[in-house]
């Protein structure tokens, strides 16, 4: 019944969209706010009542008293979702292939008492059908609280200090090792307190939190035992010189049941990375490099990795089209039983490593990946990319994200994993509501070919309105 409702919703807003940009439903003031960080969302200026026309702008902002800072404000997302693959996991999985229906409506609401405090909380309920054999934990959940939490932030002259402490996202830099993972249908959350000094040139985070495990129920999630997760990220822009910006992080994590060698172990890693990103002109670049160390099932960790990405727009032609490139390493472990564990640990990735279809993660593998973009109308993008896949050590498994072994490693001697060739395209038909969708072809190379497994065909498409 959920996913009906849901559909309809999302079918009215499609019928709609092509008056958008003056339909009284949508007040553009108040849509080219919106972001995926809801908390972010400033509506202050919406104390002058001449400004308060639109509906959308009068629950966006309820005057609490006679001071500007102080007010109300809420907002949500309702979001559909078709995806389906002829082989999941390359037919390597006892699942067969499936056509899912996914949706998700989520209600938010922000108190801002004065210039100095927030409260805000977001609800979300998730519902999945036609998964074989069944959803996965973050496909599903009746009622939960995603974000709950209080903002203390402190103005200095030069610099202003932040605390926040409750349920919230933790997201930093290129997500390549903390998403909130947002394709799926609950995001990632922690449980978490974090203290930062913002600056007009930067800011340094710290943090300490426990992820937070999604329970089907109503208000059931797990509170305490998700991976603990740790660290201070500081990013600076134009450090470096014009056009260059530096960031430089440390992560911790303790993870109870890790699998790597066939083992299951506890895991205690820490990670050190620097990144460097920019646009100089019409090229853009983001390098990060990585090193792990730590502890596995009694066992040393000593892994690395590194994340790249390149492109040059040609911002006079038509369409402005991006050549881009992309060039990841993973390490990957050498086999020996008592030697140090070489598996790098992706964290807490974004799903789009390879392509949006879910089945590897970067552990244990060297990509490549060429991309072209275009712009072809000033709302509408397509992407075509052919990624390549192979394994760094061959005595390493292929992992899934986890991550967790699809393939054991010494199954052959094969270095290739698969090529995905994909083609997304991302329709904003208004500052309110977004078209997605991605269709991806898997090649299996030699060493999913030898373990049994096949080519498959995995796709997706959304729509989604933010209120």
């Amino acid at each position: 019944m959920w996913l009906r409702a849901c559909a309809a919703l999302a079918s009215l807003a499609v019928a709609g969209a092509g008056a958008a940009q003056s339909s009284p439903l949508e007040d553009p003031e108040i849509s080219r706010r919106f972001t995926i960080f809801r908390w972010r969302e400033d509506y202050s200026d919406l104390a002058d009542p001449s400004k308060r026309t639109s509906w959308q702008a009068r629950y966006k902002y309820v005057p609490l008293g006679t001071h500007p800072s102080s007010y109300l404000s809420f907002g949500g997302e309702v979001r559909v979702k078709v995806e389906g693959s002829n082989e999941p996991a390359f037919g390597l999985r006892e699942a067969g292939g499936f056509a899912a229906l996914d949706a998700r409506i989520a209600l938010h609401g922000l108190l801002q008492a004065g210039r100095y405090v927030a409260v805000f909380a977001e609800m979300a309920f998730a519902e999945q059908t036609g998964r074989e054999p069944g959803p996965r934990p973050f496909d599903e959940s009746y009622l939960s609280l995603v974000q709950g939490f209080v903002d203390l932030r402190l103005p200095s002259k030069g610099f202003d200090l932040e605390f926040r402490l409750g349920r919230q996202l933790l997201a930093y830099g290129s997500f390549r090792l903390t998403s909130i993972r947002d394709a799926v249908n609950i995001r990632r959350s922690f449980d978490a307190a974090r203290f930062a000094i913002r600056t007009d040139v930067g800011a340094l985070d710290a943090f300490y939190g426990r992820e937070v495990e999604v329970g089907p129920g109503v208000f059931d999630d797990d509170f305490g035992g998700g991976i603990q997760f740790w660290g201070v990220y500081s990013a600076w822009r134009e450090l470096l010189g014009r056009g260059v910006s530096f960031d430089g992080y440390y992560y911790g994590i303790d993870r109870r049941n890790a699998a790597f060698r066939d083992v299951l172990g506890r895991e205690t890693r820490h990670t050190l990375a620097l990144r460097f990103h920019g646009v100089r002109g019409s090229f853009d670049f983001d390098v990060e490099v990585g090193v792990q160390l730590g502890s596995f099932a009694g066992h040393a960790i000593r892994a690395f990795g590194v994340g790249s990405s390149y492109g040059y727009t040609f911002v006079k032609a038509r369409f402005k089209p991006r050549l881009g490139l992309k060039v990841d390493y993973a390490s990957g472990d050498g086999g020996a039983p008592n030697g140090a564990l070489g598996t790098f640990n992706p964290l807490f990735p974004a799903v789009s490593y390879f392509s949006y279809a879910p089945e590897l993660t970067p552990s244990n593998a060297f990509g490549f990946r060429p991309e072209l973009a275009m712009q072809l109308i000033e709302s509408f993008s397509a992407e075509l990319s052919a990624a390549f896949a192979w394994r760094a050590r061959l005595g390493d498994a292929v992992y899934a994200p986890g991550p967790f072994p699809l393939v054991p490693g010494g199954l052959s001697n094969e270095r290739g994993i698969a090529i995905f060739y994909n083609c997304d395209l991302v329709w904003l038909i208004s500052g309110a509501l977004e078209l997605r969708g991605s269709l991806i072809y898997i090649d299996a190379l030699g060493t999913i070919e030898a373990a049994g497994g096949s080519d498959q065909i995995f796709g997706f498409a959304w729509v989604r309105y933010w209120f």
